[in-house]
C-alpha cells in the first residue's frame, strides 16, 4: 500500500486525489496539509512513501521542497501545480523533487505519477520534458544561451514573478517570510539581471516569455 501525504490549500484537490488513490486499491492518503508549515510537520510526524506538493499554497514554494529534501531525503516529492512546467519544473527538480505534473493534467496522470515515484522512478510532464531537452541542446552549444531570467536564484525568481504580477513589497515579504528590505534588495538584483528599470518592465518581460498571463 502506497502511503501518500497531500499538501494543497484546496480541499477539492485533496479530496479528489484521496478518492483517486482509494479507487486504485494500492494507495491511500495518510496525511494532508494546507500550508508549507503544515507540510513540514506532516512529513516529520507521518510515515509516507510519496509527498504530493502544491507550489502555490500559503508558505509553499521551492523552499518547502528543499526543506523536505533535507529532513527526509528518501521521501520522493511530486510537485502538482498550476505553475508553468517549463518555468518551474527544472527549478523544482534541482531543489530535490522527483516529479512534476501540471494541474491541467488528468487525475489519472497524477495517479500514475504517484505510483511511479513510489516505485523509485521519476515522472515529468510533456512540457517539462521538452524544456529539459531544450536545455540539453543549449548546454551543447554556447551559441544558444538561455534567457536572462534563468540566471535568477530561486528567491530572486519568486520576487520577480510576484512583482510582475503587481504584488506589493509587503505582501511578497510576508509570503516569503523575509523583511521588506530584503525584498527590495532582491528587486534591485532582478532589475539589473533582466536589464529592467521598473516593475512595469518586469511585467512586460514575464508576459513576453510566457511566465504569467
Amino acid at each position: 500500500m502506497i502511503r501518500v501525504i497531500v499538501a494543497d490549500d484546496h480541499a477539492i484537490v485533496r479530496d479528489g486525489l484521496a478518492k483517486l488513490l482509494i479507487d486504485g486499491d494500492d494507495a491511500r492518503v495518510v496525511g494532508t496539509a494546507a500550508t508549507g508549515e503544515e507540510t513540514v510537520a506532516r512529513v516529520l510526524e507521518t510515515a509516507a512513501d510519496v509527498l504530493v506538493l502544491d507550489l502555490g499554497m500559503p508558505g509553499g514554494g521551492i523552499s518547502v521542497i528543499e526543506t523536505v529534501h533535507d529532513l527526509r531525503p528518501t521521501l520522493p516529492v511530486l510537485v502538482y501545480t498550476m505553475q508553468s512546467e517549463r518555468e518551474w519544473g527544472v527549478r523544482c527538480l534541482l531543489a530535490g523533487a522527483r516529479g512534476f505534473v501540471g494541474k491541467s493534467a488528468l487525475m489519472d496522470e497524477l495517479g500514475d505519477a504517484v505510483r511511479a515515484l513510489a516505485a523509485g522512478r521519476r515522472y515529468i510532464g510533456h512540457e517539462l520534458a521538452d524544456e529539459l531537452a531544450s536545455r540539453v541542446e543549449r548546454s551543447a552549444t554556447e551559441a544558444r544561451p538561455g534567457p536572462p531570467h534563468e540566471t535568477l536564484s530561486n528567491r530572486e525568481h519568486a520576487v520577480f514573478l510576484a512583482l510582475a504580477r503587481g504584488e506589493a513589497t509587503a505582501a511578497i515579504a510576508a509570503t516569503l517570510g523575509v523583511s521588506s528590505n530584503t525584498v527590495t534588495t532582491y528587486r534591485s538584483r532582478v532589475l539589473e539581471k533582466l536589464g529592467a528599470e521598473r516593475n512595469a518592465d518586469l511585467t512586460r518581460y514575464a508576459i513576453r516569455h510566457g511566465l504569467i498571463t
